[in-house]
This record gives C-alpha cells, sequence and structure tokens, in this order.
C-alpha cells in the first residue's frame, strides 16, 4: 500500500510545481527526506502590531534561498504545529514552505468549529491580502532569512482532525483562497468526538447524494487505527480519536473529482507526532502497531 503512496503525492506536488526538487534526484522517493535542510522553524508571532499576522504561525522553511510555494497546515484539537516538526520539516525538505496556523489553544478548545474556521481563514485574508509581503517583513523580522519569499500563487492545504473540518468549512463557505489543492489527515467532522459540538458540515455517516461546494483537488489520508477508542473501563465511555461516523468515507464520498484516499492500514490517529507528543497524546488516541518503533514512524511521517 505505502508503494502506492507516490500517485497522489506527486500528482499534488506537480500542482505545485515542486518539479525542481525531485529533477535533482532521478530516483526521488516520497518516503525519504528532500534534497534541502531544514532549520527549526520560525515563530512570527501575533503582537497585534502593524503587520503581524491576526494568529502566530510556525514556518518550516527550506534553508536555501527561493521563491517557494507555500502548503498551510491547520493541525488537530490540541496541538500545535511544533508538534509535529519532524513531519512538517520532512514536507518541507522537499522544497515546500510550510505555515503552521497557530490559533491558542484554550480559544480552539472554548470556541465553536465555524468560528475557528473563521480565525484561520483571517490568517489567509491576511496573507493573501498583499501578496504575503507584510508576513515577509514580519518572517525576517523574527529571524527568517531574507532571500526567502511566498508564492501564494502556488498554494495548498493540509489539515488534521478537526483541522480538517476548519479546512472543509474554509473552503466550503468561506473562500478556497486560490489553492491549488487541499490533503486531509484523518479528518474529523465538527469538534470533538463525543459530539457535544454539533457543527458538522455534513450529516453523520457517508452521504454520496450530497457533494461539498468546492472542487479542489484532495487527498484524503486515513489511518486505520483511527476509528478505534482505548480500551479504558466501560463507564468512562471513551470514544475514538476519528470515529467512523464523521471521518474518512463520511468526507470522501461528498468531494469531488478529482480525489483520493489512501488507507494507512498499520497506524493511528496520532502516531506522526514528534515523540513526546506522541506518547502524551496516545494517552487519548489509538496508535497503530507500525509505529512501534522510530523506524515505523518515520515512514508514516
Amino acid at each position: 500500500l505505502l508503494a502506492w503512496l507516490w500517485v497522489p503525492v506527486l500528482w499534488l506536488l506537480l500542482l505545485l510545481d515542486v518539479t525542481d526538487c525531485i529533477a535533482q534526484n532521478s530516483q526521488w522517493d516520497p518516503l525519504a527526506r528532500g534534497p534541502l535542510d531544514v532549520p527549526p522553524p520560525i515563530a512570527v508571532r501575533a503582537t497585534g502590531k502593524q503587520g503581524a499576522p491576526p494568529f502566530g504561525v510556525q514556518v518550516f522553511a527550506p534553508s536555501v534561498d527561493g521563491d517557494y510555494p507555500v502548503l498551510a497546515f491547520v493541525p488537530g484539537f490540541l496541538y500545535r504545529p511544533s508538534s509535529c516538526t519532524l513531519f512538517l520539516s520532512h514536507v518541507a525538505s522537499h522544497g515546500v514552505v510550510v505555515l503552521g496556523i497557530e490559533v491558542p489553544i484554550l480559544k480552539r478548545a472554548i470556541e465553536g468549529a465555524a468560528a475557528r474556521a473563521k480565525n484561520v481563514a483571517e490568517v489567509m485574508q491576511y496573507l493573501k491580502a498583499d501578496e504575503a509581503a507584510s508576513f515577509t517583513e514580519a518572517f525576517r523580522a523574527a529571524g527568517g532569512h531574507r532571500n526567502l519569499t511566498f508564492d501564494l500563487s502556488r498554494l495548498g492545504f493540509l489539515a488534521h482532525s478537526i483541522g480538517g473540518h476548519t479546512t472543509m468549512y474554509i473552503l466550503n463557505w468561506i473562500s478556497c483562497f486560490g489553492a491549488k489543492f487541499a490533503i486531509f489527515m484523518d479528518p474529523v467532522d465538527g469538534l470533538d468526538p463525543y459530539g457535544f459540538e454539533k457543527q458538522y458540515l455534513l450529516p453523520l455517516g457517508v452521504h454520496p447524494n450530497i457533494t461539498v461546494n468546492f472542487s479542489t483537488p484532495v487527498a484524503v489520508l486515513i489511518s486505520g487505527y483511527a476509528h478505534d477508542a482505548l480500551k479504558y473501563p466501560h463507564f468512562l465511555h471513551w470514544p475514538a480519536c476519528a470515529p467512523d461516523d464523521r471521518s474518512g468515507l463520511h468526507w470522501f464520498a461528498s468531494l469531488k473529482q478529482p480525489k483520493w484516499l489512501v488507507n494507512l492500514t498499520d497506524y493511528g490517529h496520532i502516531d506522526f507526532l514528534d515523540a513526546s507528543e506522541r506518547d502524551s497524546a496516545g494517552r487519548v488516541c489509538s496508535a497503530g502497531p507500525a509505529a512501534g518503533n522510530r523506524a515505523g514512524r518515520d515512514v508514516y511521517r
């Protein structure tokens, strides 16, 4: 199954025109790190000053000068983009700038799903308003190198868990912001697996007769163990982190073509996170057997 993962990945990279990095290595392997060095992420903070973003942004960028396509990353419920530095740096090493959008965790925990989508859309509107000129200045002021620029004409979205609902809401009801594609990792509808938050984008279950409003090319990556709940005592009513009725095929059946579905059968919902974060999240979400060692987790990332 992993051997087929290169098909949607390569197609999406071509949409972003990230072909120069591939050309440097005729034996390009999507499971291997790319040819570009990626230093630790640069934090561009929401200072409230003129030119600053409305919410913080973690920038994962190659150290080589250039004009790079942009991938906006919308994380899941209670973690930050810096919780998956290994994964996002791996993506950036193939010639992409990843912008991890940081809506404060407390704000995410108490506001509705629609409000969260509007928060992320504010960041996208800020970026697009002057073709990232203000953001470029803020990035350089935060320590980013001066000869790197952000090409928003080659924009994509990457989202995980309830970040999937956030991004689907943006694409469906606010704007596509000119995005060339979107990738959803175990996207979860609503705000929580218990169903306290009822702002679902689609009715629960699978409804192929209902289609979303947008036609952006989409890849949905699901993990085989995301729909399994941890085995806590029954009285706790502990849910899966990505229940079947609001994840996976729940979304895929209603997406327009072109679209891809990849099922990474032996992995869990949080197996791509950095080690310490994964260990903490593993008390909430099921892990998969293939992620039992570093090598297995690296394959998933």
